[in-house]
């Protein structure tokens, strides 16, 4: 039930943005935590192939306008219950997926890699080209251990875990003013904790209330990419 403080998470992610050269592609993983409060051995079983990008602007029922720019596709094989989920592209995540793609083009030989987050000790980086695709789990980032040891000590965080992120987006949807009911939080968070949740679970629709809900959950995290542009 442990959560991050709002002043923690700031930290945590310029402390990740800190070290994106040492650690690469490992500090876009705490952004993907961060903003969509999924579990971490899920999303580093995730392919670019996962996404689909498509950016639309809403308006809710306020008038408020704000945009998605698509989704990623959650496979059940992947997943720790073992049924298909989503979650949406928000500005944040959107963020850091641009960066994830402008890191990618600095080490050319991960075009040749589906994985969303790929191994630096991919083998034969060199010989990777199309028709020669390494796909394979070696090629596939297996954890963030080192790199999160360093974030917490640049943070000054101890007595902090991974599984805290999902706690912390978890809590923010709860909260949020606009959620209504259970199926509002089973479709944003993905979880199905709940026996009456569990049918619209399998069956979630990515409404526009569902949509205001998850670009206002967002919006909660006080605009950490604003502080500072990434490097």
């Amino acid at each position: 039930t442990k959560e991050f403080t709002q002043h923690q998470l700031n930290k945590i992610f310029w402390a990740a943005a800190d070290l994106r050269n040492k650690y690469p592609f490992q500090s876009q993983v705490i952004g993907f935590l961060m903003f969509s409060g999924r579990r971490k051995e899920t999303l580093l079983n995730l392919r670019w192939s996962n996404l689909t990008f498509d950016e639309q602007t809403h308006v809710d029922e306020n008038g408020r306008k704000y945009k998605t720019y698509g989704r990623v596709d959650i496979p059940a094989h992947v997943n720790k219950t073992k049924v298909p989920d989503k979650f949406l592209i928000t500005q944040n995540l959107w963020h850091v997926v641009e960066d994830l793609m402008k890191q990618r083009e600095e080490h050319p030989w991960t075009r040749f890699v589906d994985w969303l987050f790929p191994s630096m000790r991919t083998p034969n980086k060199h010989q990777l080209r199309k028709g020669n695709e390494n796909n394979t789990d070696q090629s596939r980032m297996k954890d963030i251990r080192d790199f999160w040891d360093d974030v917490k000590a640049i943070a000054g965080i101890e007595d902090v875990a991974l599984k805290m992120f999902r706690n912390s987006y978890e809590n923010k949807v709860n909260r949020n003013k606009i959620v209504k009911s259970t199926w509002d939080t089973v479709t944003v968070t993905g979880r199905a904790d709940t026996q009456s949740a569990e049918k619209a679970y399998l069956n979630k629709e990515f409404t526009p209330k569902v949509k205001s809900i998850v670009t206002s959950v967002d919006e909660e995290f006080a605009n950490i990419i604003k502080i500072r542009n990434i490097k």
